[in-house]
């Protein structure tokens, strides 16, 4: 929560959203995707994935942790702890930060957008929208999803609680539906949204 990211034709900022600090990593050429989570960035490239490290000794330093030869064309891309993971269409698959594909998920229709929902390390959770209306669950290390409720439109953009109790959607007709994760009740909508996204300190 504490940083924001911009990117420019070859450059990536990084802001630190309480200090106003920045700092740019150069790549010197053509920036693909980014995607962040918790100390990891991932930047892609024509035909590699950087993956860099935030300095724990300070908070504007990064430096190059990995880096993945491959060239791929996805439509979205995430990083975790020990992973990078692709959207292809309707498939997910999953890389180490060493080039190897560890494990990949067919689904059932397009995927829509894929949020990281945290837990431990190289098991994280991903939360999975698919244009079914189907909201899936996945973990890094298991290869079934876990079908966490169907909605009745297309999804577009999703997030969970801290607790894992409700699940915020924004779906096709810009409403925002929050369920209770364990019953599927329907618990509250609220019209004309764009996006959703829960505080990851506060249940409510």
């Amino acid at each position: 929560e504490r940083y924001g990211y911009r990117v420019g034709v070859i450059d990536v900022i990084v802001q630190h959203l309480l200090t106003s600090d920045k700092v740019r990593i150069r790549c010197k050429e053509l920036i693909k995707k980014v995607a962040v989570y918790k100390n990891k960035l991932a930047i892609q490239l024509t035909n590699r994935i950087l993956i860099y490290e935030l300095n724990e000794a300070d908070s504007m330093t990064y430096r190059i942790h990995s880096m993945i030869h491959m060239e791929v064309d996805c439509n979205l891309l995430v990083v975790t702890g020990k992973h990078v993971v692709l959207c292809m269409e309707s498939k997910l698959q999953s890389i180490t930060f060493e080039g190897v594909v560890e494990r990949e998920w067919v689904l059932e229709s397009l995927i829509r957008y894929v949020k990281v929902i945290g837990g431990a390390t190289a098991r994280e959770g991903l939360l999975v929208a698919l244009t079914s209306g189907q909201v899936l669950l996945i973990y890094i290390d298991n290869p079934f999803p876990i079908t966490i409720l169907k909605h009745s439109l297309p999804v577009r953009c999703l997030d969970m609680s801290s607790k894992r109790r409700k699940i915020a959607i924004v779906d096709d007709e810009n409403n925002c539906s929050v369920f209770d994760v364990k019953s599927k009740e329907l618990l509250y909508q609220e019209p004309n949204a764009n996006s959703v996204a829960w505080n990851t300190q506060n249940e409510d």
